[in-house]
Order: C-alpha cells, then structure tokens, then sequence
C-alpha cells in the first residue's frame, strides 16, 4: 500500500519540480514572488512527503 502512495507522490514531486522551475523563470522576468513562493512550498511539501513515505515504506 505505501509503495502505491510513494509511486504516485514520485509522480506529484517531478511534477512539482517542473512547476518550481516554471514559476522561478516567470519570478525573474515579471518580478513577482507570488507564484514563486507557491512553486517553493509546493515543491517543499512533496519532498518532505517523498522523505516520509520512504520511511514508511518496507522495503
């Protein structure tokens, strides 16, 4: 069971990472914080749940 909800969070991280990357771009050619803190605790809050479900997780 936590294989299955560590897979689908792997998916929602990369996902998140692309969308980091995304609003640091849109950050730097707008001058806006907004979006780029949203992408950052986006980005954060999966690899925090990425860590904990690995724990979880019986190998």
């Amino acid at each position: 069971m936590w294989g299955t909800i560590l897979n689908i969070n792997s998916i929602l991280w990369a996902l998140s990472g692309t969308y980091f990357v995304y609003s640091t771009g849109i950050a730097i050619l707008t001058w806006s914080g907004k979006q780029f803190l949203l992408g950052l605790l986006v980005f954060v809050f999966f690899s925090l749940a990425e860590v904990a479900l690995a724990a979880i997780a019986e190998p």
